[in-house]
């Protein structure tokens, strides 16, 4: 009788625990599905602001912003359509962003070639955020300043993995850093969050400005998973 009781019980406990399991995933889901309606609420705020101002340099602004607020909104909404929650396909998250971030600073008027070459694998949610920001401003500042006099020219982005280790490199074959800019010492927003996002994923880089831009920088996945297919 005693054995019966405690497979009883065992089984009692199982099912609580399941079905807490069950209610802390719906409300996960639902927080992500929340942060990204909210955010995308935030976006068409400013896109109406954008609208209403003449001042092109006051729009650019406006832009860069709403790219910044996307890339972030963008995770949450594949993490509320993922199974899991906490990590996210990077190659699926970057093959939305990209060309979401190209379509909204290029003018038409040039042709930039993206080289994309992604490595299927998964990140916790920490890291992929910073990556799209920090990706984000990378395509704003080739389309800003690289290529603010050429027609013609290529982004490159690669990200490949080893064990824990994740390394993605940038490169455009835009015009380079003028003398009164310095990729290590900073001056405006845009390299200011670069660095702040480095910082954030803790990574080691190696940049080179001469006559192009080319970053490339690796760090430690916190919870590195590799997709097969």
């Amino acid at each position: 009788m005693s054995l019966v009781e405690d497979i009883t019980e065992k089984k009692k406990s199982e099912e609580i625990i399941e079905n807490s399991l069950k209610e802390k995933t719906t409300l996960l889901s639902e927080i992500h599905h929340r942060v990204k309606n909210n955010l995308a609420i935030v976006s068409g705020l400013l896109q109406l602001q954008k609208n209403e101002v003449k001042d092109e340099k006051v729009t650019a602004a406006f832009e860069q912003s709403i790219n910044r607020i996307i890339s972030i909104a963008m995770v949450h909404e594949l993490m509320y359509k993922s199974p899991e929650l906490s990590s996210v396909n990077i190659h699926t998250y970057l093959d939305m962003l990209i060309p979401a971030i190209a379509a909204a600073m290029n003018d038409h008027n040039r042709n930039i070639e993206f080289k994309i070459e992604i490595d299927e694998y998964k990140l916790n949610i920490n890291q992929a955020i910073p990556i799209g920001l920090l990706l984000n401003e990378l395509i704003t500042n080739s389309f800003k300043y690289a290529f603010q006099d050429q027609n013609d020219g290529y982004i490159k982005i690669e990200l490949s993995s080893s064990e824990q280790s994740v390394t993605i490199l940038y490169e455009d074959n835009g015009s380079g850093f003028g003398e009164e800019s310095n990729f290590d010492k900073p001056k405006n927003l845009g390299l200011n969050l670069i660095h702040t996002q480095l910082q954030q994923l803790d990574a080691t880089y190696k940049v080179d400005t001469e006559n192009k831009f080319k970053l490339e920088f690796t760090f430690e996945s916190e919870t590195y998973e590799t997709i097969e297919r």
